[in-house]
């Protein structure tokens, strides 16, 4: 069982990693002005394909997770997203940001009360 709640782990870190490759994609579209640009570059492409295997990862994940268990996933999705865009790309997280993902998580642990 431990095993599922590790592949869920790392899905969630790749969903990071993927939303960062995502960015740095629609910037290098918009720095060469086209749109085109945003979706057909390295760092978009490779994103969609890391979005697929995370997609195969919690779909076999959760086919033996509880949902009421695997949900606590979900904000650490947010959390790691914000984490990684606060590191890597020096991005600063706004007061209404960080309410929301508070919420997020008290709602969690609330659901799993």
């Amino acid at each position: 069982m431990l095993r599922y709640y590790v592949i869920a782990l790392i899905a969630v870190l790749l969903t990071a990693l993927c939303q960062l490759l995502l960015k740095l994609g629609a910037v290098h579209g918009a720095r060469h002005g086209s749109m085109l640009q945003s979706y057909f570059n390295f760092s978009t492409m490779t994103g969609y394909l890391c979005l697929l295997l995370v997609t195969v990862l919690n779909v076999y994940a959760y086919q033996v997770l509880p949902l009421k268990t695997a949900i606590i996933f979900l904000p650490l999705t947010f959390a790691s997203v914000a984490l990684i865009s606060i590191g890597v790309l020096k991005e600063r997280m706004r007061r209404s940001q960080v309410l929301g993902t508070l919420l997020i998580v008290i709602g969690i642990v609330l659901f799993n009360l």
